[in-house]
């Protein structure tokens, strides 16, 4: 009959069911953005860059939607280091001055989870954009926000000429994992909107508001001011979903940015 680490005998069967459990658990593939339904877009760390030189000329989206960003201009791409990020893993450097990638425009309309993996080196102005996508008349926007009384990041969904909500606090001294969602009853009221930061969750509020945007799709400016407020920091991987998720499901996507930083 044999022995279980802590001496107990059991019978074989009993055994058997035991190292088939200890068998299947530890097989278990880890979780990933894709293993749930309505990924629109997918940035993944290290996969699908395409270099000149030490630059990013494109990066290619994971989602199979094929929202791809691209900069064909090697004086404006960001700068690829393949190392030295969190977990000694790789980054995309923008500078702050004339890096951005871009894309077509698109919008997801009503509910939605975003997620980034960040550091903000800086911020210039009142105003850094990180990621930010349009058609014309329903808009994503993630950036930075410099107001007299805080520094924050700022998000808003669904709008045109609507509410930034937010949180208070800018951390320039490490990577952050940012996982937004959005519930779809109204994009004015901060607590249609949740946000955790490296897990925590984060109270939300209101930060201002701002105007209709063209259509457009970009990566480390904001969109409606070509030439002028970017994005000085690190982008690690960005990703999100055209639904709220909750749950289980919104615990493995906290869980699975966290590992990135």
């Amino acid at each position: 009959m044999p022995r279980l680490p802590n001496g107990i005998h059991v019978p074989n069967a009993t055994f058997q069911a035991i190292f088939d459990v200890r068998r299947r658990v530890s097989a278990a593939p880890a979780f990933v953005p894709s293993d749930l339904p309505n990924l629109a877009y997918w940035y993944r760390r290290g996969t699908g860059i395409t270099l000149n030189g030490s630059n990013v000329s494109a990066w290619n989206d994971q989602s199979g939607n094929a929202r791809h960003l691209s900069q064909g201009t090697a004086t404006n791409q960001p700068a690829w280091l393949a190392s030295g990020g969190p977990g000694g893993g790789s980054y995309i450097d923008f500078d702050g001055v004339d890096d951005f990638l871009s894309g077509s425009g698109f919008a997801l309309s009503g509910a939605m989870t975003f997620v980034a993996v960040i550091k903000a080196d800086a911020i210039s102005g009142n105003a850094n954009g990180v990621f930010e996508h349009s058609n014309g008349a329903t808009h994503f926007d993630f950036e930075l926000i410099n107001y007299p009384s805080y520094t924050t990041y700022n998000f808003a969904a669904n709008y045109t000429g609507d509410t930034l909500v937010g949180f208070n606090g800018l951390n320039t001294s490490d990577y952050d994992a940012f996982v937004v969602t959005y519930n779809g009853s109204g994009s004015s009221t901060p607590a249609n909107y949740g946000i955790t930061v490296d897990g925590a969750a984060k109270t939300v509020i209101f930060s201002g508001t701002v105007a209709s945007f063209s259509s457009g799709f970009v990566l480390g400016r904001r969109l409606d001011t070509p030439g002028t407020n970017y994005f000085n920091g690190q982008v690690v991987e960005i990703f999100g979903y055209s639904d709220l998720k909750s749950g289980a499901d919104l615990a493995n996507i906290v869980a699975y940015a966290n590992t990135l930083i």
